[in-house]
């Protein structure tokens, strides 16, 4: 069974983003609250993917990508972002991000970064 992790200190974003993910047939969803409950519930929980918020508090989603990735290596992240932090994804991909998505998230956008990802999920 697929697990997603869900990082992002907004709970508003957290639900829009869970129903998305269900709408998309995922079912088996964490929330985080910010990077560090993220790092916690990842070595916990051990999920398939993870949408990390860029902005977050406590650990931004840099810092908490680099956690993640000191604890497994092959972690399947995705950075969630606003236009005009371009240079901080550009920067998490080169420490291990997968795909990132544009916020406001749509099925769609949320679709595509999950297939870049995992090119046969769909």
């Amino acid at each position: 069974m697929i697990t997603i992790l869900i990082a992002d200190d907004s709970k508003v974003i957290r639900s829009n983003m869970k129903k998305i993910l269900n709408e998309l047939g995922f079912s088996n969803i964490i929330e985080a609250y910010d990077g560090e409950d993220a790092v916690k519930k990842y070595i916990r929980e051990k999920p398939t993917l993870t949408f990390l918020d860029v902005s977050m508090p406590k650990q931004n989603g840099l810092e908490t990508l680099k956690a993640i990735k000191r604890v497994d290596a092959m972690a399947k992240i995705v950075m969630a972002t606003t236009n005009g932090e371009e240079k901080v994804v550009m920067e998490a991909i080169l420490h291990g991000a997968k795909s990132y998505v544009l916020k406001p998230l749509t099925c769609e956008n949320v679709k595509s970064s999950i297939t870049r990802t995992f090119p046969n999920m769909f």
